[in-house]
Formats: C-alpha cells, structure tokens, sequence
C-alpha cells in the first residue's frame, strides 16, 4: 500500500512538473540564476518496517542543479517580453543522517542471530542514512517569494552499526567500540516541496519532503523531512 501512495505522489508531481512551466517566451525575474545551489539542515521521522528500529534523527543535506532554459537575449528584443514566473529546473540532492538504534531493536537482533557471537557484545548501535537522487523541478517566483517542488529517484544507503561496551578505557577507546556493522545499497524516490524568501541571490528557504527506499530498503521511509537553510 505505502509503494503504491509512494507511485501516486511521484506520478502526480511528475506531472504537475510537466504541466506547471508554460513553454513561453519571456523573462525571468532578476533574481532567478541559471545555478542552484542549496543547503540546510533539519529533522526527519522515520516510518514503514524501520519505524520500530529509529526515532526522529538530525538531516543534512546540499543540492546543485541547473534551469533548463537560459535567459532570453535581449539582442532579440526579449527584454520587452513579459516576466517568466515559472520555471523548470534539474537537480542533484544528497542527504545524510545518523540515528541512534532504539534500546528495544539491539536485542532482538541478537537473539535472531545466535550463529553470531560477535552480536553477544553489541549493547547498543546507530544507524547512518545516505541518500542522492536527481530529478526535474518547479519553480514559481514573485517578488522576493518563490514556491518550488521537485521529484527525483537515485541511491539509498541504510548502514546500521552495533557498539559494545568499552574495555580498555576511555584513553585507549574513546568511544564504544563496534562489534557488527552491516549495509544495504538500493534505488530510492524523493520528493519534497518548499518555499524560499528574501532579496535578490542568497534567500532563507524551508522544505518538507521523504524519500522512501526500494528492494532491501523497502522497509525504510524518512517522512516527514522538516528542513531549512539557505538557497541561491
């Protein structure tokens, strides 16, 4: 059910994509560049199988990409055309995120894994989240406002690592050491909606998104994905 939602949404933004930037001739505003950069930080839940295994965790995350048209030549007298409030762009994102394992998922991993005795020693574990996907955008500008939206589909990588207690002490093992690590490598969708405020170049933006992941990451969906940071 939730790949199904997941295939809705992404069907409907591709489309509201497709649909949402008039192929006209025009200007854009001053502000728009044929760049975008971004990037912020923020806070994501965690739902589907994994929900049970993680709770909330801090997100970072940096995007470059380009728009899909240039500015017109006013050689060619665009500059009498009238203002492009919308337009379409393509962009690169890459999120990462660590999360504490919850106390109640270390043991049941170790009692469904009894041929491993390295598991014996785990006492508590953490798991690290990166994500990178590319994809089509809108944007819609006006005045120092702009609304923007994009979909895209990429890489996931869920890496979980199991610590155990410190045995040499804290000058030779400053941290738990780690007993067990294991990853998973898959495709995976993003989504996400935000706008951006303020003058002309840097603006302050906020964003509200998921990624959900495929194959071996079925199971893992970061929603929702609160974040803010700046955007050029």
């Amino acid at each position: 059910m939730r790949s199904k939602a997941v295939l809705g949404v992404s069907t409907a933004t591709l489309a509201f994509l497709a649909v949402g930037t008039p192929l006209c001739r025009a200007q854009y505003p001053d502000d728009v560049h044929p760049i975008i950069l971004d990037a912020g930080a923020g806070k994501t839940s965690v739902q589907g199988a994994d929900k049970r295994n993680f709770g909330s965790f801090v997100i970072y995350q940096a995007g470059a990409g380009i728009l899909f048209k240039s500015r017109p030549d006013i050689s060619n007298g665009d500059s009498q055309a009238p203002t492009r409030h919308w337009n379409a762009f393509f962009k690169g994102n890459f999120m990462y995120g660590q999360a504490d394992l919850k106390p109640t998922a270390v043991q049941p991993i170790i009692s469904a894994n009894p041929q491993n005795p390295s598991l014996l020693a785990a006492t508590a574990g953490s798991g690290k989240f990166y994500c990178a996907t590319l994809g089509p955008g809108a944007q819609y500008s006006r005045g120092r406002v702009s609304l923007f939206g994009q979909a895209g589909f990429g890489w996931l990588r869920r890496s979980i690592d199991l610590t155990g207690a410190t045995t040499e002490g804290t000058v030779l093992q400053p941290n738990n050491p780690s007993v067990f690590v294991q990853s998973g490598n898959s495709g995976a969708f993003r989504g996400s909606i935000g706008v951006a405020a303020g003058t002309k170049g840097v603006r302050a933006f906020v964003e509200a998104g998921l990624v959900q992941g495929f194959a071996i990451n079925h199971g893992t969906m970061l929603a929702p994905m609160l974040s803010g940071g700046v955007r050029w």
